[in-house]
C-alpha cells in the first residue's frame, strides 16, 4: 500500500553504498511530518579490523573496507533534516545487530527508533532467509502472528516471532532495540 514515490528498491549491482545513501537521504528529504522511514537491508555483512560493522554493498572491496561498503555507523548522519517521527532499521545479514548503535544514536535525537535484525552485532547469520520471511509474513498480517488475537500484529509480536524463529529454526540470536516505541505499536492488521 505504499506509493511508488515513497519507496526505493535497489538490487544487485545497483545496491552500492553511495546509491543506498542517496536513496535514504532522498526519502528523508521527502518525508512529511510524522512519517515513518523504513530502511531494510538484506545481503551480507562483515566487520573491519576495529570491529565496525559494514554491510557488503555491491561496491565493497574486502581489501579496502575503510573506503568501501555501507558503514552502518554513518546511517544517523543520513537522517539530518528528517521531519518524521519514526525510523525502523531492519537487516538480514551477518553482524546485522550492528544497527543497534545507529538506532541508539537516533533515539537520542527524540525519534522513535527500532533496530530489528537477524543476528546480534557479534554473530554471523544463517544463509537462510528466515528473518526476512518472518518480517514479510508479519507485515502481511498473518493471524498466527497475532498472538493476543486482538486483530493486529503488534511490534512486540513481530519481535517475539523473529526471536523464536531465529532461535528455534536457525540456532541464533536476533538483535532488537526499541527507543520510544512500545510493544503495542500495530505493524499490520491481522487477516490472513
Amino acid at each position: 500500500g505504499v506509493p511508488a514515490t515513497q519507496r526505493t528498491l535497489l538490487l544487485d549491482e545497483r545496491a552500492t553504498a553511495p546509491a543506498i545513501e542517496k536513496a535514504v537521504r532522498e526519502m528523508v528529504g521527502k518525508a512529511p511530518a510524522g512519517a515513518t522511514l523504513i530502511v531494510y537491508y538484506a545481503g551480507h555483512g562483515v566487520k573491519d579490523q576495529e570491529g565496525h560493522v559494514i554491510f557488503a554493498s555491491a561496491d565493497i572491496a574486502l581489501d579496502k573496507l575503510d573506503a568501501t561498503g555501507l558503514h552502518v555507523d554513518a546511517i544517523p548522519s543520513w537522517m539530518k533534516g528528517f521531519k518524521g517521527r519514526r525510523v525502523l532499521l531492519l537487516a538480514d545479514c551477518c553482524y546485522s545487530g550492528g544497527l543497534m548503535g545507529p538506532a541508539a544514536v537516533l533515539g537520542k535525537t527524540g525519534l522513535q527508533v527500532l533496530s530489528l535484525t537477524s543476528a546480534e552485532a557479534s554473530n554471523i547469520s544463517t544463509s537462510n532467509w528466515t528473518f526476512t520471511e518472518t518480517v514479510l509474513e508479519a507485515l502481511a498480517g498473518r493471524t498466527l502472528f497475532d498472538r493476543d488475537e486482538d486483530g493486529g500484529v503488534e511490534l512486540g509480536e513481530l519481535h517475539a516471532e523473529v526471536k523464536d524463529g531465529m532461535r528455534n529454526r536457525e540456532g541464533q540470536r536476533s538483535g532488537w532495540l526499541a527507543v520510544g516505541l512500545g510493544d503495542d505499536l500495530v505493524v499490520a492488521p491481522s487477516h490472513l
